[in-house]
């Protein structure tokens, strides 16, 4: 799909936006995320290939400078057993990193395995456009690196108590200091030793010490309700592909959240005025269908998801019909509702050429005003390393075009519960 020629308009309702930029390769909007509920598929995606592709895991298991690493790298840890720093080992180190990638490299030169992931998969995906400038090698290098110090930054925050960019929301869910985590994290090596010993994956090591530490944190958000075309989001997939969006000013209304403060409150009174708003734009005929853009994000550790409380107050208090509404239940941070709602556009095949922010006045002017958006802009560089849209006229107080970009596809490593 050429975002230069499909029609995509979004209106969001009160939260974020973004600006963008063009990738020379681009991405194949038939192109399927393979298991898209996992969470090694969310967050490394080339790792996730190597271990899924039978011909990539035969070659990476079976070469003897890998192989050798991998058990190197578990007699080390093994040997660390009673270190008194129970991560100690668990990450890669810098020259391991650059030690690993320049084999892959040379497996690269030497087997046309590692070329055809890269065909079949990482170019048409999209998810590491950014790189689409380098040749192959360098590309394979560059996802290898990336991949792995996103391992090494989930280690960090959700085993070291690393403080994360938005502490309040994404920290740690334990006091490191605390004389009962120790032994907890003791525990966790030990598992991570015996599960890591029952493969030859180079990786195996920091990926189980990924998904333990995942697990210890009851940190999922960034696969809730995946693989969402066959829950949430069933019924609106399925009418996408009968739309005409030509009969429509915009393809979208795109409904930013704005969590609650307060424990146990379901959805904020902000909020029920942007889906009021939104549903008015609806059924004014402005667009098919209504994102709702929203994680389990506010307050820490909510078990509310913000799109999904939206979605039902649509369909309860607004009479909007189920298959008009699109949940959008990842989102953390106002930088990354339009973005992870222009990875729904692309996938699901919604035009992409013109979109719409719709939000409270003070809150579009934060996203477009005169002087705010270049500020914006730089948060959205910061935050995600791309600018995901770019500004278009202001419709009104509360509603301003934008231009989808797709460099939304880009996996951000250094967000692993948004990325």
């Amino acid at each position: 799909m050429n975002p230069n020629k499909v029609l995509f308009i979004l209106l969001i309702l009160l939260l974020g936006g973004r600006v963008g930029i063009y990738s020379q390769h681009i991405a194949n909007g038939n192109y399927k995320i393979i298991d898209s509920k996992s969470l090694i598929s969310k967050n490394f995606y080339f790792l996730s290939l190597l271990a899924n592709d039978t011909l990539g895991r035969d070659l990476i298991e079976n070469d003897p400078v890998l192989s050798t690493f991998a058990q190197n790298k578990l007699l080390q840890i093994s040997r660390n057993s009673e270190n008194s720093e129970p991560l100690s080992g668990l990450q890669l180190t810098d020259e391991e990193i650059h030690y690993i990638g320049n084999r892959l490299v040379e497996l690269y030169e030497t087997n046309p395995i590692l070329g055809k992931i890269l065909k079949n998969h990482i170019y048409p995906s999209g998810v590491y456009c950014i790189y689409n400038n380098l040749d192959e090698k360098e590309l394979l290098y560059k996802i290898w690196e990336q991949d792995a110090k996103g391992m090494n930054r989930f280690i960090d925050v959700y085993g070291k108590g690393v403080k994360p960019k938005y502490a309040l929301i994404d920290s740690i869910d334990f006091n490191i200091h605390d004389k009962a985590y120790h032994p907890l994290l003791s525990a966790c090596r030990q598992y991570i030793k015996d599960a890591s010993s029952r493969s030859n994956l180079f990786f195996a090591i920091p990926i189980h010490a990924f998904l333990t530490l995942s697990d210890i944190n009851d940190r999922y958000e960034s696969i809730d309700f995946e693989p969402m075309e066959q829950t949430v989001n069933k019924e609106a997939y399925e009418a996408i592909r009968v739309t005409d969006f030509q009969k429509y000013p915009y393809s979208i209304i795109l409904v930013l959240g704005a969590g609650p403060d307060k424990i146990g409150v379901p959805l904020s009174p902000l909020n029920k005025i942007r889906l009021r708003t939104a549903a008015i734009k609806y059924q004014e005929g402005n667009a098919p269908f209504v994102v709702v853009s929203g994680g389990r994000v506010h307050p820490f550790k909510t078990i509310y998801s913000e799109a999904g409380e939206m979605k039902r107050f649509l369909i309860e208090k607004c009479n909007l019909p189920e298959e008009a509404i699109i949940m959008e239940p990842h989102a953390r941070h106002t930088t990354t509702n339009i973005r992870n709602t222009v990875r729904i556009m692309f996938r699901q095949g919604i035009p992409l050429k013109k979109a719409a922010i719709v939000s409270s006045d003070t809150h579009i002017d934060y996203i477009a005003g005169e002087k705010q958006a270049e500020l914006f802009n730089k948060r959205c560089l910061e935050d995600m390393g791309i600018i995901p849209h770019r500004l278009g006229q202001r419709i009104d107080e509360t509603s301003v075009e934008f231009y989808p970009q797709i460099e939304s596809l880009y996996i951000n490593p250094n967000d692993p519960l948004d990325p």
